[in-house]
């Protein structure tokens, strides 16, 4: 099995634990010029409101500009859809970076 959906399959089973899974069509995403998504769940914020979080899983530390550009498209289109606030978050193997739409 190749190292990138490896490291999916174990982040998506610890993430799913503890979050609500959101399935996001990517062909939908495709169609629109948007990024794919690795991972999408929904969490509840400090005060109650649901913030959806989109995980980015790389097996380097390289983000391509064009590549990024198009998830943060992805995450800014999920925003207006389902009117909630969106992290975009890259996992680099242990760890994390993340950034709020």
């Amino acid at each position: 099995m190749e190292r990138g959906l490896e490291l999916e399959i174990f982040h998506s089973k610890i993430i799913h634990q503890k979050e609500i899974p959101l399935l996001i069509s990517p062909s939908l995403l495709r169609s629109l010029g948007l990024g794919q998504i690795d991972i999408a769940s929904f969490v509840r914020g400090a005060e109650g409101e649901f913030i959806i979080k989109l995980y980015e899983v790389k097996n380097s530390v390289v983000v391509k500009r064009g590549q990024r550009l198009r998830l943060q498209l992805a995450a800014e289109f999920l925003a207006k859809v389902f009117d909630l606030n969106v992290q975009l978050i890259y996992l680099f193997g242990a760890k994390e970076f993340c950034q709020t739409v």
